[in-house]
């Protein structure tokens, strides 16, 4: 299965957002939502690393709902019209470093 420039591009987005993450001392995990007309709305990485630096313990019991890529991608978009999203794709594509 081949990727269209398109695809790509997107992919690249959400790995660069992935790379953000991980040279902040968080989880490489990168997200971007892209609209049907292929369009970026938002892009985000997983931010439970970076918000709670010091508190391992309470990240591994807790974890976090709201601070993953996919999602920091969707609040990144902030509050739009329903027809935005209407047809969206979120892009999250794994990452494995350099």
């Amino acid at each position: 299965m081949s990727l269209s420039a398109t695809d790509q591009k997107f992919i690249e987005v959400a790995i660069s957002e992935a790379q953000a993450g991980f040279n902040e001392g968080g989880i490489p995990i990168g997200a971007c939502l892209v609209s049907k007309d292929g369009k970026l709305i938002a892009k985000g990485r997983n931010l439970r690393m970076q918000k709670y630096p010091n508190q391992l313990f309470l990240l591994i019991i807790r974890g976090s709902a709201t601070l993953h890529g996919e999602t920091c991608c969707l609040e990144n978009a902030g509050r739009l019209p329903a027809s935005v999203y209407k047809g969206a794709t979120m892009v999250f594509p794994p990452y494995h470093g350099d």
